[in-house]
């Protein structure tokens, strides 16, 4: 594992207890908010490393460049945000719906993410390579590149 795909699971195993005690009194709308501007920030920063003497990739630490280091810092700060928002959203749309509706809520609060789903296919791993690739796309947007006739190879006659 990278440093940077480590950031996410180190933020989140080490402060969701934290952020839980300290936080979990807080109302949900709020909690969705500082966490939206936690969010918000943590892409602002990206911009530091542009204007910095010597660019995105000025070395720190002897051996890391700039760039990444706030690659990593973006990740973690999305991390951190995300675990107040996360939890929170769903206890706030179950809040707004009326008695015995709940759960239409929440899967109404789901769509956008399947339809996101049907129209650009899932990530699946390649058989022949270690690196992801896309799956087969799904849905009518999908469908149109993927249904195409593929030219013949140089080698069919």
């Amino acid at each position: 594992m990278d440093l940077y795909t480590a950031a996410n699971p180190f933020v989140i195993v080490c402060l969701q207890l934290a952020i839980t005690q300290y936080f979990g009194k807080m109302k949900a709308i709020r909690s969705i908010v500082v966490g939206t501007v936690i969010i918000g920030v943590s892409m602002l920063i990206n911009v530091y490393p542009i204007y910095a003497a010597g660019g995105m990739r000025a070395i720190t630490a002897n051996w890391l460049p700039l760039g990444s280091v706030f690659l990593i810092l973006t990740v973690a700060l999305i991390a951190f945000g995300e675990l107040f928002t996360s939890a929170r959203m769903y206890e706030y749309i179950g809040s707004l719906a009326p008695k015995g509706q709940e759960g239409l809520f929440l899967g109404y609060a789901n769509l956008p993410l399947a339809l996101g789903s049907l129209a650009g296919g899932r990530p699946a791993l390649s058989s022949s390579t270690t690196s992801w690739r896309a799956a087969p796309p799904r849905g009518p947007t999908g469908c149109s590149n993927w249904c195409r006739r593929r030219p013949p190879s140089a080698g069919a006659s």
